[in-house]
C-alpha cells in the first residue's frame, strides 16, 4: 500500500473534481443533508467508489481530503472524474490556518 500527499493544485489536475452544478459554479462539494446530493453520491458510491473522496477536518485544525468514503470528521464529499488507485491512500491539504 502507497501514502501520497498532494498539493491541491495536483489532486485536480490529476483527478479532476466534478463540480455540483446543482450548488452553483465553482462548487465542487456534495452533501448527504441535501437531498439532491445524497441520491447523487449514493448512485456513485454503488458503481463507482474509487471516485469518491471524503473531506475532512483534521485533528490539527487542517482540511483535507481523503479517498473514500468516511464518516469521523466528514464535511463534505467530492467526486472526481478520475478514480484514485486501489490499496493507495491519498492526503490533500485542503485548507490550512497555518498558511
Amino acid at each position: 500500500m502507497a501514502f501520497i500527499k498532494l498539493t491541491e493544485d495536483a489532486f485536480f489536475e490529476n483527478f479532476k473534481p466534478l463540480e455540483n452544478l446543482e450548488q452553483g459554479h465553482g462548487n465542487y462539494y456534495f452533501e448527504t443533508e441535501n437531498e439532491i446530493d445524497r441520491v447523487f453520491l449514493q448512485f456513485m458510491a454503488q458503481r463507482y467508489p474509487r471516485h469518491i473522496w471524503t473531506r475532512i477536518d483534521g485533528a490539527d485544525g487542517c482540511i483535507y481530503n481523503i479517498n473514500g468514503w468516511h464518516i469521523v470528521d466528514k464535511i463534505d464529499f467530492l467526486i472526481t472524474e478520475v478514480p484514485w488507485v486501489k490499496n493507495h491512500e491519498y492526503e490533500i491539504l485542503d485548507y490550512s490556518p497555518y498558511s
